[in-house]
């Protein structure tokens, strides 16, 4: 499910449509500027398209296939949080896959993925964050951002890739840092206008797949729990749920999350990492 909410709590989303195959049902309609050159929006059981959460994401095969959301107030946005989750799979070039950008169009944050890392720019950094990933694997990627004269700053959180285990520790992680590695920025001026995301430039070849977008002026947003049914916390049931899906009856409960391993899709391994779930007593954090 890609969501939204307003700045205030923007859960922008790939909706599912009620009384419709899940293949066909979802839509863009909650992003506010749009779909731009027919990504796909859809979900299993569609072959080769997979989802973190509910039933649906958003998957582009070329670039320019993206969305983009207009809720940001521009110059009055001093502080920006966001979240999504993306599944990159690319190569040959560095590609865009998020967006933040002033009103005017500079982009006042850039996301990128090449195939073995995603680089993260603010403007007036002197140089990107690169943090190493894997490609074709689910990560969970969080920005924290603010303006100042000379004090402005931004903090980056990257979850993914987690295996079977019961621990999925981020991967670089200094979102509530007061000293970030993108820190004394001279953006006293810039304000996030605009929000795009999906494949916004690069010339590779592959896929990027997201999923469930939300953005806020400042409290942290939580991650998603790896909790297969949408229940709200880890059960066994979760290890039902799987199964059902494996023998084809698609999980599209909004707050399902049935890729437990991060690796893309739904297999018997996401079932040996929910039992290492229970076997750890994981619950469901209201965190980052």
């Amino acid at each position: 499910m890609i969501r939204k909410t307003k700045l205030a709590a923007v859960v922008l989303g790939l909706a599912a449509l009620a009384g419709a195959e899940m293949a066909s049902a979802c839509s863009v309609a909650a992003w506010t500027g749009g779909a731009q050159n027919s990504p796909t929006a859809g979900g299993p059981p569609t072959a080769q398209h997979s989802r973190f959460q509910g039933g649906c994401s958003l998957k582009s095969t070329a670039v320019g296939q993206t969305v983009t959301d207009n809720t940001p107030a521009g110059a009055s946005e001093g502080a920006y949080r966001v979240q999504f989750y993306v599944k990159a799979n690319v190569t040959g070039a560095e590609v865009d896959v998020f967006n933040a950008k002033a009103t005017g169009g500079t982009n006042v944050i850039r996301v990128t993925y090449d195939g073995t890392n995603f680089r993260f720019y603010a403007n007036t950094a002197a140089s990107p964050v690169s943090v190493a990933a894997t490609n074709n694997r689910w990560y969970q990627v969080q920005l924290n951002w603010a303006r100042g004269s000379g004090t402005g700053k931004m903090g980056i959180l990257v979850r993914g890739n987690c295996g079977t285990s019961a621990t999925c520790n981020p991967v670089f992680n200094d979102l509530d840092s007061a000293t970030p590695a993108i820190t004394g920025l001279s953006n006293n001026s810039d304000g996030i206008d605009t929000a795009v995301l999906g494949w916004i430039a690069g010339a590779a070849t592959g896929d990027i797949t997201v999923d469930a977008f939300e953005s806020r002026r400042a409290t942290a947003i939580a991650r998603i729990c790896r909790d297969a049914n949408g229940s709200g916390t880890v059960t066994p049931g979760d290890r039902t749920a799987i199964t059902n899906e494996l023998a084809g009856t698609v999980i599209t409960a909004a707050a399902a999350a049935p890729d437990c391993n991060f690796d893309g899709s739904v297999t018997p391994g996401d079932r040996t990492c929910v039992t290492n779930l229970l076997a750890a007593f994981e619950t469901c954090v209201n965190t980052p």
